[in-house]
């Protein structure tokens, strides 16, 4: 038996099952010239002791930021000497630490220290992006006058390792290119006019995806970015339909993608020049009103903006064995130990129909599996394939997932007192979806739970009052699944006419405001009433729970 493991992410969905959650922190900047003010913020990076780079285009200099907003240093100005600009579009820090400056106008990239000090320079036509390999150390540029992708190695001269991109419409192929990132194992990640596009770190197509309501006219994706974890941030651009108010809702939007470009979030109406993603989870937003506004991760609660957050370091099959070596860390500020699991998908599709379970761990790892795993440090699976997979060739993906709550779902409830005729009620303000079940599901295999049992993509409940009951199947949760995961978590599923006494409120009409707090995958509307309920039609896409 061989086996080929062509892709490995450390999942988003990792913690309480799933935790793909964010709220707005408070954004900083203003339009003008002045110190922390913007004239069109195109770039943003996190580099060391958590400060953000911002490449300020207009203005033609680079703004350090502590992550709170506060102003601490800039260098620059406008001119095409060293260390000089002519509208700085992106920027990126380094393996080494360094500062990696797209100087669009000068047809330039310009290498700096963290404290602004000029290193070195190298050409390169009309470069929007620029990101660079986490493994090796390349820079990557997005070249938008060639309609290319150039890969450079900083070795003083910027000498070009290899480049891939013609104009075109057809896959592998740009339009108009706008930005860069790379990825996990390399992927390269383009943001063009027509698609967001995935490449192999050697230049090989692979997939793409078009922006969600895509039509003739619309101008595609904008700006690209990637985090440790393996999220793919993308936005979708909005030039061409700026000053046109009734299309506004339709082309620009910012998105959480996994790497296989899944959907994990949507925010509509938000215009975003860059994005870049901090430990810890933050994500900071350059929007084109000039200003960085944080995106925090979360627990959907509110409560606790710490989640364990894995990352996947390395996967290799051993020569001449089924071993697979997986290395693995999970980051983890205020939890040293956590409960951590891992699943492997087949052809690296995210459903039932693909799960792999891994059981089969030689030479003691088994050992970092389970319930009391070390954040903060490296640690080693090492899978024995042939035992639990049958098959003599095959690609996979490896998830690893993590949680520091013994809960599957953590919920804002909201208390609503008796009015005298009702009962009082605590009811989740927002509802379980089938993306937030699939995920739940993902966790009890990877850890083995002895109440589910997997066949052919399905899954069964074993002993108690689900004995035998189809529970899911690929994708989709049952009925008696939902019962089975309310039942686990020791809720309830609302009813309707609960349901419509909270969407009305103390009013007796359904109130809508505009969320404070945006939290959960995003794809629906939200608005909430005056009790912070969210009063969205979810039809059959979700499922509101209560506390008995």
């Amino acid at each position: 038996m061989g086996v080929l493991l062509f892709s490995c992410l450390a999942s988003a969905n990792a913690q309480r099952m799933p935790q793909d959650n964010w709220y707005y922190g408070t954004k900083f900047g203003s339009a003008g010239s002045g110190d922390g003010q913007f004239n069109g913020a195109w770039g943003v990076a996190v580099g060391t002791n958590d400060y953000l780079f911002v490449a300020d285009t207009g203005n033609h200099r680079i703004q350090v930021f502590t992550r709170d907003g506060t102003f601490v240093r800039k260098w620059g100005g406008g001119g095409s000497g060293n260390g000089q600009f002519s509208s700085p579009r992106a920027i990126a820090i380094g393996t080494n630490q360094l500062v990696y400056v797209a100087d669009l106008s000068n047809n330039r990239i310009q290498v700096f220290d963290q404290q602004g000090v000029y290193l070195r320079q190298w050409a390169c036509p009309t470069p929007v992006g620029v990101a660079i390999n986490r493994q090796n150390g390349l820079v990557h540029v997005a070249d938008n006058a060639n309609r290319q992708v150039k890969v450079f190695a900083d070795d003083g001269a910027g000498t070009l390792v290899r480049e891939w991109g013609e104009t075109g419409s057809m896959p592998g192929k740009f339009e108009d290119i706008r930005g860069v990132a790379v990825g996990l194992g390399g992927r390269v990640y383009v943001a063009d006019s027509r698609a967001l596009q995935v490449f192999d770190k050697e230049g090989r197509y692979i997939q793409e995806i078009l922006p969600p309501g895509y039509f003739a006219g619309s101008t595609g994706f904008y700006c690209v970015s990637t985090t440790e974890d393996g999220l793919v941030l993308a936005s979708q651009d909005y030039d061409s339909q700026r000053n046109n108010p009734v299309m506004l809702s339709t082309v620009y939007a910012f998105y959480v993608l996994d790497q296989d470009l899944s959907i994990l979030m949507m925010i509509e109406r938000t215009s975003i020049n860059a994005v870049a993603g901090a430990p810890g989870g933050t994500l900071y937003l350059a929007h084109y009103e000039h200003a960085i506004h944080p995106l925090r991760r979360t627990f959907r609660s509110l409560q606790d903006t710490v989640i364990p957050l894995p990352s996947i370091l390395s996967v290799s099959q051993r020569p001449g064995t089924t071993f697979v070596d997986i290395d693995y860390e999970i980051a983890d500020a205020d939890t040293p130990n956590l409960a951590v699991g891992v699943l492997a998908f087949s052809g690296g599709i995210n459903s039932l129909n693909s799960l792999l379970r891994l059981e089969t761990f030689v030479e003691g790892t088994a050992t970092n599996l389970g319930a009391s795993v070390t954040a903060n440090e490296p640690h080693r699976l090492t899978w024995n394939a042939a035992a639990d997979w049958s098959v003599d060739y095959g690609e996979a993906k490896i998830r690893i997932l993590a949680t520091d709550s013994p809960d599957l779902l953590d919920h804002l409830f909201i208390h609503m007192p008796s009015d005298g005729t009702n009962s009082a009620l605590s009811i989740a303000r927002d509802p379980v979806t089938q993306y937030d079940m699939l995920h739940c599901w993902f966790w009890l295999v990877a850890t083995n739970d002895t109440g589910v049992s997997l066949s052919s993509g399905s899954l069964y409940g074993v002993g108690g009052a689900h004995d035998g009951q189809l529970l899911a199947s690929g994708t989709t949760t049952t009925p008696e699944g939902r019962a089975f995961l309310f039942e686990r978590m020791g809720l309830r599923e609302a009813t309707s006419a609960e349901l419509t006494r909270m969407r009305h409120g103390t009013s007796g009409v359904v109130n809508q405001w505009d969320p404070r707090n945006t939290v959960g995958p995003g794809i629906h509307p939200r608005k909430i009433n005056e009790w912070g309920f969210d009063t969205g039609d979810w039809g059959s896409d979700g499922w509101w729970i209560v506390k008995p």
